[in-house]
């Protein structure tokens, strides 16, 4: 399967006319592949914003799921972009964070898609930080995140001798 959808992966990138210096997939799990793309015109597969890159997985993950007549997830990374870019917005979660706890008050952040959003939560989750946390408000294009301090937990004493 691994040899397949490199095989598609790479006509696929040799059909949109861009020039691919090297493709290489990997399978992460079963049916979950990542294929990475060395190529000089990165900005015409990228370009705003990461749009076309992400309009291109899905046009490929529609096409293997369709050869394999099964779901199949693909991550595609050019250059080390999505690399890039989780490593930029880590950083400014990492100054939001400091920010959170050194005011003592919650931060709201901009907008962010719901893809970058659920990074933010699970990357603070696996922080692992014990009085900050995360909470989203807002309905779709307007929800929004908030670093902010958990609430203290109350411990009962099971003698009823304190609280």
């Amino acid at each position: 399967m691994l040899e397949k959808v490199q095989d598609i992966s790479k006509k696929f990138f040799e059909k949109m006319w861009v020039h691919i210096e090297n493709i290489s997939t990997t399978q992460e799990k079963p049916n979950t592949f990542f294929t990475k793309i060395l190529s000089d015109d990165s900005a015409l597969i990228i370009w705003n914003r990461w749009q076309m890159l992400h309009d291109i997985q899905k046009i490929l993950w529609t096409i293997l799921s369709h050869h394999f007549d099964t779901r199949i997830v693909i991550q595609v990374e050019v250059n080390d972009y999505l690399a890039e870019k989780d490593s930029q917005l880590f950083a400014l979660i990492e100054d939001k964070i400091n920010l959170c706890m050194s005011e003592q008050k919650e931060i709201k952040l901009p907008f962010f898609s719901s893809y970058e959003r659920k990074k933010i939560h699970n990357y603070i989750a696996d922080k692992n930080i014990d009085d900050i946390g995360t909470r989203s408000e807002g309905e779709g294009r307007e929800r929004r995140l908030y670093i902010c301090k958990k609430p203290k937990k109350m411990t009962i004493d099971m003698n009823w001798t304190e609280i």
